[in-house]
């Protein structure tokens, strides 16, 4: 979304973003689009979109237009520059921090977070050569005394699950900020209709959709 375009309320951006009429029918509602591939058109358009020369859909693994509806509405909710769907939201907090930060080897890591992340952390993260350091985020002079030259990535989670425990994520965010550090906030339980991390400095945000989108354990997803 660019800085000129007006923002919207947060219940006509759930309802609306990213959505568009279908050019086809007219259908308000997006459609569930299940084909696994997509036709290419001539054998040149097809040898252009694989040289990545044009944009298309090809094959569902890849991108799929009901994905991409949610990616924008999900970037649109968070006030972010984009958004990435993935299978669950462990799935998205994985992506984040070997990827976000550059194969990042060393995580600051609030210590009030979700069970399975710290799991995450330290057992899968940990076997990828990835160490961490647990601090108290509730109070950052706590992550700015720590050795922050080792830091490649802060992850929060504010309220954390299951506790409800809160940190400053302004000054985390700002910490990162003034040391090149990228933070990753898990937004599950504030949801983008409480805060939005993204707008902080230098922060990217995890959610997992059962809870933003689709109520309570009736669905998987994570971007």
């Amino acid at each position: 979304m660019s800085a000129d375009t007006p923002r919207l309320g947060i219940h006509t951006t759930a309802i609306h973003a990213g959505e568009a009429p279908d050019p086809t029918t007219g259908a308000l509602v997006p459609p569930l689009h299940l084909a696994t591939t997509y036709h290419l058109g001539s054998a040149e358009h097809g040898a252009a979109i694989f040289a990545g020369e044009q944009e298309a859909y090809v094959y569902s693994r890849w991108a799929n237009p009901t994905v991409a509806t949610f990616e924008r509405k999900a970037a649109a909710l968070e006030h972010g520059e984009a958004a990435l769907a993935t299978a669950s939201g462990m799935a998205a907090d994985l992506v984040g921090p070997p990827d976000g930060s550059r194969a990042a080897t060393h995580i600051a890591a609030a210590k009030a977070i979700y069970p399975s992340t710290y799991h995450l952390i330290v057992t899968q993260l940990a076997s990828l050569g990835i160490a961490s350091t647990f601090v108290d985020a509730a109070d950052p002079a706590t992550i700015e005394g720590s050795d922050t030259t080792r830091h490649e990535v802060i992850y929060l989670e504010t309220p954390g699950n299951p506790l409800l425990s809160l940190c400053d994520l302004d000054a985390c965010s700002e910490i990162g900020r003034r040391r090149s550090i990228t933070t990753i906030c898990d937004n599950t339980f504030a949801t983008p209709v409480n805060q939005r991390p993204s707008t902080t400095a230098s922060t990217s945000s995890s959610t997992a959709p059962r809870s933003t989108f689709a109520g309570m354990a009736d669905a998987v997803g994570g971007s």
